[in-house]
C-alpha cells in the first residue's frame, strides 16, 4: 500500500524505474525496497490525515477546553489550523480564573500546612499531601497557560516533521486509543470521587462508633447540610482561615474538581503524545525492515541503478528517524518538566496508599475508605502504568531501527547511515525524559518499584515507632477531600 502510494506521485520516471516498479507489483522479488529508492523527501498534503494529529486526538483536547486546563481555542474545529491562543478569548479567560482560586487555595493550604505539627517522617509524609496536591493542580494550569502557543506550535511541528517523513502510514487506530486511555482514567476518576463523597453520610462513614475519637465529626451538629459537612472536613485550610460561607464551600468544592480532574487529565495527555510519537518509530522500522532490512534473496550482483536506488532508501531510513527524533525533542521540551512532577506526585501518593493497606497499626474506621482506598490505589496503579507504557515504547521503537541498518550492504553504508547508527548503539538514551534526570524506558518502570519499596521501609518505620497506640490516617490521595 505504501509502494503503490509513492507511485501515484511521480509522473515521469526513467524505463529502469518503471520496470522495476513493474516487477514489485507483479509480487516478484527484487533487490530494493522498489519505487520508494527513486525518491529523497515526498511533501504531504495537509489533507492528509497522517500529517494532522489534531484530527486524531481532538476529542482528548476537547476535554481539556472544558475543564479548563488548555487555554486555547479553535479545538471544536477539525484541523490543526484553526487552533490559537488569545489572551482575551473564553478560553484563556476561563484558565487564568481556574489558576487564580487555585493560588488562592494553594496559599490557604500552605499557611494551614506550617502550622500543623510535624514529629517524624510519617507525620510529614501525611502533612504534605494537601499541599502537594494542590501545588500540582496549580503548576498544571500555569504550565499550559504560560505555555499555549507552545503548546499550539507542537501540532504544527507534528505537521511539518509528517511531511517530511517518507517512511509512515496512517495511524487509523490512534484515536481509538487516545479515547479508550481518556475514558479509561477520566471515568474512573469521576466515580472514583463520587464514591468518595458518600464519606460525608454519617451512617456509612463510621463503622465503629470512632467520630469522637478522630475527630472527624466533632463539633457538627446533625442538622447541617451536606456541603457545610463537606467543607468542614475536606477544606480545613478554608474553614480556619476564612470561616463558612455557601459561596466560599461551593467555591472549594469546585476548585478541587478543577485540581483532581487536571492531575488525572495531565497523565492522559502525555500518554496519548506518547503512543502517536511511538507508532512513528514502530512504522519506520516496520517498513524499512521489510523492504530493506533483508539481503537479496537471489545472491546476485546489485547493478550500478539499482545501487543508486538502494543507496537513496538507506538514506532515507536515517533522514525520518533523524526527523522523528527532532519531533520528539520538541515535544518533550514541553513535556519535560511535567513528566518529573508527575512520577513524583504519583509515586508519592501511591506509597501512602500503599502504607495505609500494609500496615496492621493504622485503623481504618470507614466504610467508604474501606471500599475506596484499594480503588484509588489501584487508579494510580493504572494511570501511571499506561503513561510509562506508552513512553517506554517510543525508546524502545526508536532503538529498534539499528536492527535495519545492521543489515545495510557494506557498500551502502556511508558517514551519514553510520553516525545515525552510532548514536542508536552508544548515544543517550532516544525518549521521552523528567527534566533530563530520567529516560521513561521499561527498566525504568522497574526502579519505579525499588522507589516505592525504599520509601515504604521509612514509613513503616514512622509508624512502628507510634505502636503502641492505633493510628489513624485518613485517604489522602490526590482524589481525596
Amino acid at each position: 500500500m505504501l509502494t503503490e502510494s509513492l507511485i501515484s506521485t511521480v509522473t515521469q520516471m526513467d524505463q529502469l524505474a518503471y520496470d522495476f516498479r513493474k516487477s514489485l507489483s507483479t509480487g516478484k522479488d527484487g533487490n530494493t525496497l522498489g519505487f520508494e529508492a527513486f525518491t529523497t523527501v515526498l511533501k504531504k498534503s495537509e489533507d492528509d490525515p497522517s500529517v494532522d494529529l489534531f484530527k486524531h486526538i481532538r476529542e482528548v483536547l476537547i476535554v481539556g477546553r472544558i475543564l479548563g486546563v488548555l487555554p486555547i481555542s479553535g479545538v471544536f474545529k477539525h484541523s490543526y489550523s484553526h487552533l490559537i491562543f488569545k489572551r482575551k478569548s473564553i478560553a484563556a479567560v476561563v484558565s487564568i480564573l481556574i489558576a487564580s482560586i487555585l493560588t488562592v487555595n494553594l496559599v490557604l493550604a500552605s499557611i494551614q500546612w506550617i502550622r500543623v505539627p510535624k514529629r517524624n517522617a510519617l507525620e510529614i509524609a501525611q502533612s504534605v499531601h494537601r499541599t502537594a496536591q494542590y501545588f500540582w493542580g496549580w503548576i498544571i494550569y500555569i504550565t499550559f497557560l504560560l505555555n499555549a502557543r507552545k503548546f499550539v506550535d507542537l501540532f504544527k511541528s507534528w505537521a511539518k516533521a509528517s511531511s517530511l517523513v517518507f517512511y509512515s502510514v496512517e495511524d487509523k487506530t490512534l484515536r481509538r486509543d487516545s479515547i479508550f486511555i481518556c475514558s479509561l482514567i477520566m471515568v474512573s476518576c469521576v466515580f472514583e470521587n463520587a464514591v468518595l463523597h458518600l464519606e460525608y453520610v454519617k451512617e456509612l462513614d463510621d463503622v465503629s462508633g470512632a467520630y469522637d475519637k478522630y475527630d472527624k465529626f466533632r463539633n457538627i451538629s446533625t442538622n447541617q447540610s451536606f456541603l457545610e459537612t463537606y467543607y468542614w472536613r475536606s477544606n480545613r485550610h478554608w474553614w480556619d482561615i476564612l470561616g463558612y460561607n455557601g459561596f466560599l464551600a461551593a467555591l472549594a468544592f469546585i476548585q478541587h474538581k478543577w485540581m483532581l480532574y487536571s492531575w488525572n487529565y495531565l497523565d492522559i495527555i502525555i500518554a496519548v503524545f506518547a503512543r502517536a510519537l511511538y507508532f512513528k518509530f514502530k512504522t519506520l522500522y516496520e517498513l524499512s525492515d521489510e523492504y530493506l532490512g533483508h539481503p537479496q534473496s537471489n545472491g546476485g550482483e546489485l547493478s550500478k541503478g539499482t545501487k543508486t536506488m538502494n543507496r537513496a532508501a538507506w538514506l532515507q531510513i536515517v533522514t525520518d528517524h533523524k526527523q522523528i527524533h527532532d519531533l520528539l525533542q520538541v515535544i518533550e521540551e514541553f513535556f519535560s518538566h511535567l513528566i518529573f512532577g508527575s512520577y513524583a506526585v504519583n509515586i508519592y501518593y501511591i506509597c501512602i496508599q500503599l502504607l495505609i493497606g500494609l500496615s496492621p497499626d493504622i485503623t481504618v474506621t470507614s466504610l467508604v475508605q474501606s471500599i475506596y482506598g484499594p480503588w484509588s490505589f489501584i487508579h494510580m496503579v493504572i494511570r501511571v502504568y499506561i503513561v510509562s507504557l506508552c513512553a517506554a515504547r517510543i525508546n524502545m521503537y526508536a532503538h529498534q531501527i539499528r536492527k535495519v541498518l545492521g543489515d545495510c550492504p557494506v557498500e551502502l553504508y556511508n558517514g551519514e547511515i553510520a553516525r545515525v547508527d552510532k548514536r542508536i548503539t552508544s548515544g543517550p538514551q532516544i525518549g521521552l525524559t523528567g527534566l533530563g534526570c530520567f529516560v521513561v524506558t521499561k527498566p525504568f518502570i522497574l526502579s519505579i518499584l525499588s522507589v516505592v519499596f525504599t520509601f515504604e521501609i521509612v514509613l513503616l518505620q514512622g509508624v512502628s515507632s507510634n505502636a503502641n497506640s492505633s493510628t489513624h490516617i485518613q485517604c489522602c490521595c490526590p482524589t481525596t477531600k
